[in-house]
């Protein structure tokens, strides 16, 4: 296999660069950043016979901090997720990244888009009050991104006669659970999704037997997550998580999409964040509402 793409190579000559470390590089049939070791990421993703999902993983953490350094993280995460899907389809769960009773975040997205089809035909599946963002879920890939500090503000309800109440908002850490329901919601509306989503192929890239990028997905593209704390719900809770595209291409880039929350997994939110808060800002969700309303006072 190796023979044959360095006689195809002679034909490709114009498009060789020498890379960063004095190596020739031929970006169509051996890119550099899948041939620093004795062996390269192809012949090895052949010679153990992996499939799809097992292979690209290989090929991101092989890639990792040397195709682009600033995409190491992500190249990782991708790994992690192709893991996670290929985890799903050999196990019980066929449609879920989450573990220990997480629901499918399939169905999260198809509530986030208002499907009323879809859970009007899960309802009598569901345990009454069973959130379709699980605990598990919500403690594993929902996160406060302290990086950005909380945003003290306010709002108000009623037009008429307005009642204002103080508020914090967060912003999210963007983890893989959160980006595949978004990424389906504008997948069904016909935008590209950050990851592959079912359906997606691979089949027309060139770039190493078809193991590279899904060329259906958006690689540039990015989604802040946000989320408020308010004097106003009984929750004290914002009713949705909501997503802001970032850095497409596409007609929707700058567009919000929401992921709406059940009054079991507000409640669960709230514990998680009250935890995280006092964690990271000696603070609990209560004091920084009172912070918030001193503020709008």
């Amino acid at each position: 296999m190796a023979d044959e793409r360095t006689n195809n190579s002679e034909h490709h000559n114009k498009d060789n660069r020498i890379d960063k470390t004095g190596q020739l590089n031929d970006p169509v049939n051996h890119p550099a950043h899948y041939t620093t070791g004795k062996i390269e990421v192809i012949d090895y993703i052949e010679d153990q016979k992996l499939p799809y999902h097992l292979g690209n993983a290989v090929k991101y953490i092989s890639r990792a901090g040397k195709k682009d350094e600033d995409k190491t993280v992500e190249d990782l995460r991708k790994a992690v997720w192709y893991i996670e899907r290929y985890i799903g389809m050999i196990g019980e769960k066929t449609d879920s990244i989450t573990v220990d009773g997480a629901d499918s975040t399939a169905d999260a997205a198809d509530r986030a888009n208002g499907s009323n089809a879809t859970d009007q035909k899960t309802a009598a599946n569901k345990k009454p009050n069973k959130p379709t963002l699980s605990e598990a879920f919500i403690n594993t890939e929902i996160f406060i991104d302290f990086e950005s500090e909380p945003i003290y503000g306010e709002d108000q309800a009623y037009i008429c006669c307005p009642e204002r109440f103080p508020t914090v908002r967060f912003q999210l850490m963007p983890t893989v659970g959160l980006i595949e329901i978004v990424d389906r919601l504008r997948h069904k509306l016909g935008f590209k999704p950050m990851y592959p989503v079912i359906g997606c192929s691979s089949d027309n890239d060139s770039d190493n037997g078809g193991y590279d990028d899904c060329y259906d997905c958006d690689d540039d593209c990015c989604y802040d997550f946000f989320i408020s704390l308010n004097g106003f719900t009984d929750s004290h809770l914002d009713t949705c998580i909501a997503a802001v595209v970032a850095d497409s291409d596409s007609v929707d880039n700058e567009d919000m999409y929401t992921i709406d929350l059940t009054d079991d997994e507000q409640r669960l939110l709230y514990k998680r964040f009250d935890e995280q808060c006092r964690r990271s800002l000696g603070k609990t969700c209560e004091e920084l509402l009172k912070e918030a309303e001193e503020m709008m006072d």
